[in-house]
């Protein structure tokens, strides 16, 4: 059967070729293509890539789990010989790995499709602006799609979308649906006899829905695409869907043999699965062919057997060293709190590391789900680092409501520095939420608390935070030394006031 890229996509074909031959005079150009799940994003910008004479990069964002810092960067790294550090650490310097990417990108002419961008996280983000903005004596054309369906007001897509729709070399495009005509032709060349009227109601022309319902028994027109999927899979032998629902839970892509032992089953369940069109080859991995179709088998399998199967995923990857993320990601659907404590602090400073904060601060979410595992000070330390990543996304709220539960077990403790490194943490936030007497307040208890230990930065900090609260006019709190304010503290004079480190 003809694909829908056949069908009322010339206009689209035109305009990516265009901004392709843009690229290629060395104005580099950015390409959105954005419409609704199914619409046929995928199919449209593979047909593309595919008759592309010129380097073709290929990569996507996975929605089945958390997103993986740079994770589409870190699929082509190897090909653009870009190193990434491999584990989380030291802050990653970003100007220097992004610049370090676009030299191997420049290159050579090439074209970079990233998939489902709608699931990226916060450092791709930034790499697909600083990469749209610096398009001048660039032979390099970024191709993102996105569901436009899905991403809101306050979506970070839509933010981004904001942020280039001045930049020349950016451009939109839509997916629109297929016409009555094109649904008409889709079903002769499929050999189907449907009512077409019916199928345009129902499909509302999606492209995927489309193919699902030709595609299933007799051509009839289930109510949902989920029904569509299911009827489609359960022609198949139990084997083969034991083998759709391991690959359900494993993601948009799967390795063969990790599919294969995570199912139970032999790899020829596998390959009816391939046969029937269920899954794509490609190599030693296979994959759906949309992501629909992933969601609607996820959707499917009952309570039991899905965390059955996350519970096998973990055991499998473990086995076979896979990331962080990935064992947090099955740890946390099979249930298992102690295994999820044990990889998702790991997960989010990688992520943190990368400049993906808000997938960080995630990771520290789902670990404090299990939180009553863990000892005080294993649990003020994961809400400290909690509060610092939605401090930095912009989550003023939940940092302060993280902090302030940090703040309550360090007192229990009795562990007076920490205690007042987390009232200087709450001064600032009251500060940046425009709360001064909270701020001062806690400005005051943070120097009164850290006065009582021996002089450090922390107290140095503590200062430098209630001079920039609003109190430098108040008297300064008498500490240890006997002094009276910054003359007090090393490198102070009677008329010296600490820096501000907001």
């Amino acid at each position: 059967m003809a694909g829908p890229v056949i069908l009322e996509r010339a206009a689209e074909l035109r305009a990516l070729a265009s901004a392709l031959a843009d690229s290629s005079t060395g104005t580099g150009t950015t390409v959105l293509v954005g419409g609704e799940a199914g619409s046929g994003k995928t199919t449209l910008t593979t047909h593309f890539v595919a008759t592309a004479e010129c380097r073709v990069l290929r990569s996507g964002c996975d929605g089945a789990t958390t997103a993986a810092p740079l994770g589409p960067l870190v699929e082509v790294a190897e090909a653009l010989a870009v190193e990434l550090p491999a584990d989380g650490g030291a802050p990653v310097d970003r100007v220097r790995l992004f610049a370090a990417v676009r030299a191997a990108l420049v290159a050579e002419p090439t074209v970079w499709l990233i998939e489902d961008v709608h699931w990226a996280d916060a450092a791709t983000l930034d790499l697909v602006r600083y990469l749209s903005r610096r398009g001048e004596g660039s032979p390099v054309m970024l191709l993102l799609t996105f569901r436009d369906d899905e991403v809101g007001v306050g979506h970070p897509v839509r933010v981004l979308l904001g942020e280039l729709a001045t930049v020349r070399s950016v451009h939109r495009l839509g997916v629109p649906p297929l016409s009555r005509a094109a649904m008409a032709e889709l079903a002769r060349r499929s050999g189907v006899d449907v009512d077409v009227a019916a199928l345009c109601e129902r499909t509302g022309g999606n492209a995927f829905y489309v193919t699902e319902v030709l595609a299933g028994e007799d051509g009839a027109v289930p109510p949902t695409v989920r029904d569509a999927v299911l009827a489609r899979t359960a022609r198949l032998s139990p084997a083969a869907q034991d083998t759709l629902a391991a690959a359900a839970v494993l993601g948009g892509r799967a390795e063969i043999d990790v599919l294969a032992a995570v199912s139970g089953g032999a790899l020829d369940a596998v390959d009816e699965c391939l046969a029937a069109g269920v899954l794509l080859g490609g190599g030693a991995e296979v994959a759906f062919r949309h992501e629909l179709a992933r969601e609607a088998l996820v959707s499917s399998v009952l309570p039991g057997r899905l965390r059955m199967l996350h519970r096998a995923a973990y055991a499998v990857l473990h086995e076979s060293g896979a990331d962080d993320r990935q064992l947090a990601h099955h740890a946390a659907a099979a249930g298992d709190g102690p295994n999820l404590i044990a990889h998702a602090p790991g997960a989010a400073a990688r992520a943190a590391a990368l400049g993906a904060h808000r997938e960080a601060a995630e990771h520290y979410r789902a670990a404090l789900r299990w939180g009553h595992l863990l000892g005080p000070a294993e649990r003020g330390d994961l809400l400290e680092r909690l509060s610092y990543e939605c401090y930095l996304t912009g989550q003023l709220t939940e940092a302060v409501e993280a902090r302030g539960a940090e703040l309550a077990l360090r007192r229990d403790s009795g562990d007076a520095l920490r205690t007042g490194t987390s009232l200087r943490w709450l001064s600032r936030l009251s500060w940046y939420r425009l709360r001064n007497s909270e701020a001062e307040r806690y400005a005051q208890e943070a120097v009164a608390t850290l006065s009582q230990l021996p002089e450090g930065p922390e107290l140095a900090m503590a200062y430098s935070n209630l001079a920039s609260s609003g109190c430098s006019r108040r008297t300064w709190p008498i500490h240890r030394s006997g002094g009276t304010g910054p003359s007090s503290w090393p490198g102070g004079s009677a008329t010296s006031t600490p820096r501000c480190t907001r």
